[in-house]
């Protein structure tokens, strides 16, 4: 397991990115009118906006009818406008609906049910999802996991919902703001909602809220990671062993990763020197002392070049890189228009596959379909990214199928991102968490399961050694974990699959090593 940190980030003219910061077979199902089945769209600042939207297809040979249940969030109250009509899902790899998510999804009877827990009834579950779809940095930036999380929802309730009861989902645009994530969660109380699933946002000031009233969240990015290695009511995407005695992150005051990626770029790729550009800015130094750590402990030379935050000095960077030392990857721990400026300077400098650069690893942010229009050659050609989740251009994954067919009914015409397929996990373990508990869903079965879990792979799309097992970390020990590494490919618009993560030669035994924790 690799606890993935992802940045705290500000800025003036452009800060931002994550560290490189993851069913039934009973006979029949209940429905919910399709009032019931709409999402509530939020607002910037937890303030209402006012669109929603209801499909009506029917598949044949399950008797499921499909509701649509994605709504745009408005932004300062405005309506949403965005509508889809919903079509009979189909399943992937010739799997029948059932059959899908371990069998988390799918028609039951619900006549044992009950408002067991909070945001329960006999028909239905209450969830909430917690973005910062308007923000400094773009509407792409923070939103895909609400979107693959939608899609997800879509498909389940499509074929039954969870053990009978259907799942409603209320989304909440924070706005990107402290004030905004509070009012977000508060609203999120309020209503009571079961838990916060598939959540990304900018700041997480409602943290502790949220943990004080008992509100799971589930598969969130953990952008700003202290909450999710602190609460025992939260679970981010990419996993963690820590005790999580609700008063101090980490553990024995430190952070403990892996170096799964150094590995893989050392022994797949032959790397052994790399640069790392960073910002002059506390969040974004901490980022590049994790990255050094963790190629560092595998024995990767790491050299860092710190560029003013407003007017970042990238020419001098891509230099040095190029001409003094050599470097045969450029790593980053800066926002996505960062990235793009580096790529800029790398082309005016030449510095590319001609002059032995290898690769150009982004963050996860990046790993979008917007590199094909946001980079120009030949960095473009040369943007790797890596993380903990099958890609999304990775069709041979028949989840990754089901997921892209969901996402192309339902994903309201987004672009296609690696942080929509984790919304899209996120609500898989939901469900499966949801459906191990039967009749009786509580809060506390949920967390009980997912503590249990010895792997949430999510059916393959996520890496085998994601769990929340417990650890006694400590530099002597040792793990194995695997790496997804992707490249983009402009002749077929998407990525290449340069490590699979289900694939048993890209999954590496490192030993762990600490790191800092928030300041």
């Amino acid at each position: 397991m690799r606890v993935r940190t992802q940045l705290t980030p500000r800025r003036t003219a452009a800060v931002f990115l994550a560290v490189g910061a993851l069913v039934v077979t009973a006979a029949c199902g209940t429905r919910l009118p399709a009032k019931d089945f709409n999402l509530t769209a939020q607002g910037s600042n937890g303030q209402n906006g006012t669109g929603t939207q209801n499909g009506t297809g029917t598949q044949n040979g399950t008797g499921a009818t499909q509701n649509g249940s994605g709504a745009t969030a408005g932004s300062k109250g405005t309506t949403g406008s965005s509508t889809t009509t919903g079509g009979g899902v189909q399943s992937a790899g010739g799997l029948k609906p059932g059959q899908l998510f371990a069998h988390a999804c799918g028609p039951a009877s619900a006549s044992k049910n009950g408002a067991s827990d909070k945001g329960v009834t006999n028909n239905q579950i209450l969830i909430g999802n917690v973005v910062s779809e308007t923000n400094p940095f773009g509407l792409d930036q923070f939103s895909p996991n609400k979107y693959g999380l939608i899609s997800f929802v879509q498909h389940c309730n499509s074929v039954g919902g969870i053990n009978g009861r259907l799942i409603k989902l209320v989304p909440c645009n924070d706005g990107g703001t402290s004030t905004g994530n509070v009012t977000c969660v508060n609203q999120m109380i309020s209503q009571k909602a079961f838990a916060m699933v598939g959540n990304n946002t900018f700041t997480y000031d409602g943290a502790k809220e949220s943990h004080d009233a008992g509100l799971l969240d589930i598969g969130g990015e953990p952008i700003k990671g202290a909450p999710y290695y602190q609460y025992d009511t939260k679970f981010n995407i990419y996993g963690d062993g820590y005790p999580k005695d609700n008063k101090s992150p980490g553990y024995k005051g430190h952070y403990w990763g892996t170096a799964e990626l150094g590995a893989y770029l050392k022994q797949a790729q032959g790397i052994s020197r790399v640069g790392v550009v960073y910002y002059s800015q506390a969040d974004s130094q901490r980022g590049f002392n994790v990255l050094k750590a963790g190629l560092e402990s595998v024995g990767i030379k790491v050299y860092g070049h710190a560029v003013n935050l407003v007017n970042a000095n990238y020419e001098g960077a891509v230099v040095a890189m190029k001409d003094q030392e050599k470097d045969e990857a450029v790593l980053d721990a800066i926002d996505q228009s960062g990235n793009e400026q580096l790529c800029q300077a790398m082309n005016s400098y030449n510095y590319n596959a001609q002059s032995g650069l290898k690769a150009k690893l982004s963050t996860i942010a990046a790993w979008s379909d917007h590199v094909g229009t946001d980079f120009d050659p030949p960095c473009r050609d040369l943007v790797w990214s890596n993380g903990k989740s099958a890609s999304y251009s990775d069709t041979s994954n028949p989840m990754i199928k089901t997921f892209r067919d969901d996402y192309a009914k339902f994903g309201q015409g987004k672009v296609l991102a690696q942080w929509a397929v984790e919304g899209y996990i996120a609500g898989i373990w939901f469900a499966q968490a949801a459906h191990s508990c039967g009749a009786n869903l509580t809060r506390a079965c949920v967390s009980k399961w997912i503590y249990a879990q010895k792997s949430m792979t999510a059916d393959g799309l996520m890496s085998k050694d994601v769990s929340f097992q417990k650890k006694q970390y400590s530099t002597s020990k040792t793990e194995n974990d695997c790496v997804e590494v992707v490249k983009w490919n402009q002749g077929k618009r998407g990525w290449d699959t340069l490590a699979d993560i289900n694939t048993k030669k890209y999954c590496y035994t490192t030993h762990y090593y600490p790191y800092a924790l928030e300041g």
